[in-house]
């Protein structure tokens, strides 16, 4: 399927800012060249992120529909879009809206677990991980083209 490709993983926020230092110096991007990188919910995890990307890549250049609903945020050639203002749903009721092959894992974990970056997964902890990157890709491409739109020309 033409929306199936790698995954990198990794287990911390350092591992997560080598990711997108290796991905901005490989492909030698800039304020006009840009890769697109969409969180489901990106207010809530760039309150975490904010920090470390400010610190390796410098302040972000965040547009915002009003306090605390981030809409962008760029960082040099990495510009982070919001999957769910893109889709105004949870990422289980925009897969199934979209009949995605791929679908959040829900229940599959136990969030009130807590987890470090050093805790022990298990199979189905990975699972749910990855399932949630590339169910929230297929959402994504599928969007794209249930919307003839590209990466370039969707609303954000």
């Amino acid at each position: 399927m033409e929306w199936m490709s790698q995954y990198a993983i990794g287990r911390s926020v350092s591992d997560l800012i080598k990711l997108f230092r290796w991905i901005h110096d490989t492909y030698k991007l800039t304020d006009d060249r840009r890769v697109v990188i969409y969180i489901h919910n990106l207010s809530y995890d760039y309150t975490y992120l904010s920090g470390f990307l400010n610190a390796e890549f410098g302040p972000g250049e965040i547009l915002a529909l009003k306090s605390r609903k981030i809409l962008t945020v760029r960082h040099g050639g990495l510009e982070f879009r919001c999957s769910y203002l893109l889709s105004n749903m949870s990422l289980k009721v925009w897969g199934d809206k979209l009949k995605c092959n791929i679908r959040k894992l829900i229940g599959a974990v136990d969030y009130d677990v807590i987890r470090y970056p050093d805790t022990l997964l298990t199979m189905l902890d990975w699972e749910y991980m990855i399932n949630d990157v590339a169910s929230q890709k297929e959402c994504v491409y599928r969007e794209l083209k249930f919307s003839d739109d590209t990466i370039a020309s969707v609303p954000l």
